[in-house]
């Protein structure tokens, strides 16, 4: 403190130094706060009431952070009185509907914050169109979510959407609860002139009340959104520390729009206020890593040359884009549909195209590739390729072919690039991409015996292929950092080779069911945790296996983690 107090008195800047003034009479009220805290006489009491009393108190400090929902007072009482019912044998089913960004899934998570502590469990579940969209067997996701946080105990996977539902329908019946036919329906209507006012200066100025001198354009700036809480949101904060000017320019951009203009106001946010690059990090999300874990898509449009760590933080702070608690990137639908202009990638989704086809009878030729050089993201679901796959372009760095029909990878394929290939839902039997002898050398393209096959690749996600039974030349990975196996019901084998993929930080393997049998080789690596939920592997050989890491973890059915304990540690940890 004397150091800074020092600092802001030699500071000539007038501004600067009541800057310097202010943030030291705060951090002087936060050390007194700090040195005033009590704990809790835990002498002579028991237990479970110490918990009980700090758990009330986190409770209550995080209703007190619950953001306030402007509007909706009488909706939210209506919807709490639905969830005090007379018996807990029971539940009511209550519909919450209204158009596009009018605060639906806003209004149910915060009553799901402010009741989810009177009950012993609880599930919120958000983005169900876009996750079931995202992949064949999304609704087993969804439903096998829903089964974790309702059920007691560790559940065996299941195959079906059918055999979710009766584990399901078993777990509420156990519980003696029915869902009653009949149900309320809550609808969401815009906001008011006042409200509509109030919410964009939370979101323009972060104070309920327009900024001086603002007031005249806050008022005709609500008028052109309607009363929709997203348009309001997405343009108060597109116009922060925005001056007068940029708000009549707005205005007059809206004045040309008689007819939707919610989405023009949506549509200004975007073309008017964000950087180039943020645009181009928004139109590849929105169409082609929505619902996608937040992780994977960075480091996929990172190899882009797409700057996505502040990117992502801009679209989230101006309420283009969320982020779920299990880290997936979501995107309001009205939203998503702005235009988006050209595109690094391809996305072809046959699901899409018509359901009474099973997956992968449409065909697709190579050659429609030829002129795509410059393609670096492509989608190809339940799709059947004809044609050499060196017709490929060499710059993808992602390819994703759920329910591909290939049993095996193509070495002709062009691989050198690619830093996230997902396979999931393949007929996929054998995953060991091998260089040919030198003879076959032009089979290959671009790769040397020298160049690994796939040098750049980061992330292999080959979950729920269930013919697959063996996985392998891992020489050929040196970058991989992440191997997604899920649900693999036919996988016996896992390579030795595995080994040299020392950049490895996630191994999952649940639910292979077939796995007996480590290799010995995952214990030299330094930073991997290994996931086994609903595997049979031999734990003796797991616990004395030759395993040189303190680091590396493993998770095992009954939610055991098992710490691997470094050779020369073995017999005395024993004891």
């Amino acid at each position: 403190m004397e150091k800074h107090k020092q600092r802001m008195e030699e500071e000539t800047n007038e501004e600067k130094r009541n800057e310097l003034a202010l943030k030291i009479e705060l951090w002087k009220k936060s050390l007194n706060q700090v040195a005033d805290l009590k704990g809790k006489d835990a002498k002579g009491r028991k237990e479970s009431e110490l918990i009980e009393e700090v758990v009330i108190d986190i409770q209550r400090r995080l209703r007190n952070a619950m953001p306030h929902l402007i509007g909706v007072d009488d909706e939210i009482k209506l919807i709490s009185s639905g969830l005090k019912i007379e018996s807990h044998h029971s539940a009511e089913i209550i519909t919450v509907s209204g158009a596009s960004g009018i605060g639906k899934t806003s209004l149910a998570k915060y009553v799901f914050q402010l009741h989810s502590s009177q009950f012993h469990k609880v599930s919120f579940i958000e983005g169900i169109n876009e996750r079931c969209d995202e992949k064949c067997d999304g609704l087993l996701d969804l439903q096998k979510q829903l089964l974790e946080d309702i059920s007691n105990k560790i559940l065996l996977h299941a195959t079906d959407a059918l055999e979710y539902t009766s584990k399901i329908e078993n777990v509420l019946a156990s519980k003696k609860i029915k869902v009653k036919p009949k149900h309320k329906k809550v609808i969401l209507n815009g906001l008011n002139e006042s409200e509509s006012l109030e919410l964009l200066c939370i979101h323009a100025f972060k104070n309920h009340k327009p900024k001086e001198g603002y007031k005249e354009v806050s008022v005709k700036l609500i008028k052109y959104c309607e009363g929709n809480p997203l348009a309001l949101k997405i343009l108060g904060r597109s116009l922060q520390r925005k001056d007068i000017r940029d708000w009549e320019a707005c205005i007059k951009m809206l004045e040309k729009e008689p007819r939707s203009r919610i989405n023009k106001a949506l549509k200004i946010s975007f073309d008017a206020f964000l950087f180039e690059d943020d645009k181009e990090l928004f139109k590849h999300i929105a169409c082609f890593f929505v619902g996608n874990d937040r992780d994977v898509t960075e480091i996929i449009l990172n190899a882009c040359d797409i700057e996505t760590r502040s990117g992502i933080k801009i679209l989230i702070d101006r309420g283009l884009v969320s982020v779920t608690g299990d880290n997936r990137l979501m995107m309001r639908q009205s939203v998503q549909e702005m235009d988006k202009g050209s595109l690094l990638g391809l996305a072809l989704d046959t699901r899409m195209l018509d359901k009474k086809k099973s997956c992968g009878s449409f065909e697709l030729n190579t050659e429609s590739f030829n002129q795509m050089d410059n393609l670096m993201l492509l989608q190809l679901n339940y799709l059947r390729l004809n044609g050499p796959f060196e017709n490929l372009p060499e710059e993808l760095r992602w390819l994703c072919m759920h329910g591909s029909p290939l049993e095996s990878i193509h070495l002709d394929l062009p691989m050198e690039n690619l830093v996230v290939l997902d396979m999931s839902y393949s007929k996929m039997e054998f995953f060991n991409p091998q260089p040919p002898a030198k003879s076959q050398k032009h089979l290959v393209g671009s790769c040397s015996k020298d160049k690994p096959l796939l040098g750049s690749l980061k992330i292999l996600d080959l979950s729920f292929c269930d013919h697959l039974l063996s996985l392998g030349g891992f020489l050929e990975l040196p970058a991989l950092e992440r191997l997604i196996v899920r649900g693999c019901k036919s996988l016996f084998e896992l390579s030795e080779s595995v080994g040299h993929c020392v950049e490895l930080v996630l191994i999952d393997l649940s639910y292979c069911h077939m796995l007996r049998m480590l290799p010995k080789s995952i214990g030299k690596l330094k930073k991997v945790k290994t996931l086994l939920d609903g595997c049979y592997v031999d734990e003796s050989q797991i616990k004395t296996g030759n395993m040189n890491s303190s680091d590396s973890l493993l998770t095992l059915p009954q939610k055991a983690v098992y710490e691997f304990v470094p050779q020369n540690l073995q017999h005395s940890s024993s004891s």
